[in-house]
């Protein structure tokens, strides 16, 4: 996207949507160059999910912002997700978690009413979810807010846009180390 707006209001949600790069006005050669590199190496489709197994998973997605969230269902989609349902905003997420069972959460950080933070703490104090991966989606880049999140109990964190090769990163990591382990 090319655009002369610079209003993070206004950026945020286009950013969220799934936007691969956003060049201001007036730009330069080498952002431009930044830019399309961004936008050839972007490609929901084009990532194979290699030994990726979302096939079957039940995952849970919240975020306040509807783009997100479709951005989000449509990456994890193309690595073989099926079973999602979403949630508005981190309250949402907890009455749906008070009587379903998911096996990945992919949660907003900043969200109204119940942030992911605060959401990752009940489920974190839940037995029923407490072993559950959570993914947080943030734009957050302090590293010392990044490390309070981890230290809460969020199991890995990606920096929107939610890029497929990325996200097929984190989740081979999450899920092997979900899975059960035979004992020799």
């Amino acid at each position: 996207l090319i655009s002369s707006e610079t209003d993070y209001e206004f950026l945020e949600p286009v950013r969220q949507s799934g936007t691969a790069a956003i060049l201001p006005k007036p730009f330069t050669l080498p952002s431009l160059r930044q830019a399309l590199m961004a936008s050839v190496d972007f490609s929901p489709n084009a990532v194979k999910a290699h030994n990726l197994r979302l096939t079957g998973l039940r995952v849970l997605i919240a975020d306040d912002s509807r783009s997100a969230r479709s951005h989000a269902r449509r990456v994890l989609e193309n690595l073989g997700g099926e079973n999602f349902i979403e949630a508005v905003n981190g309250r949402e997420a907890l009455r749906i978690l008070a009587t379903d069972r998911f096996d990945l959460i992919v949660t907003d950080w900043h969200m109204p009413e119940c942030d992911g933070l605060e959401l990752t703490r009940h489920i974190r104090h839940d037995p029923r979810h407490q072993h559950v991966p959570v993914l947080m989606i943030t734009s957050e880049t302090n590293q010392a807010l990044l490390d309070h999140a981890i230290r809460t109990g969020v199991s890995a964190i990606c920096p929107k846009v939610f890029d497929p090769q990325t996200v097929m990163r984190i989740l081979n990591s999450l899920l092997d180390a979900a899975r059960p382990r035979s004992v020799s």
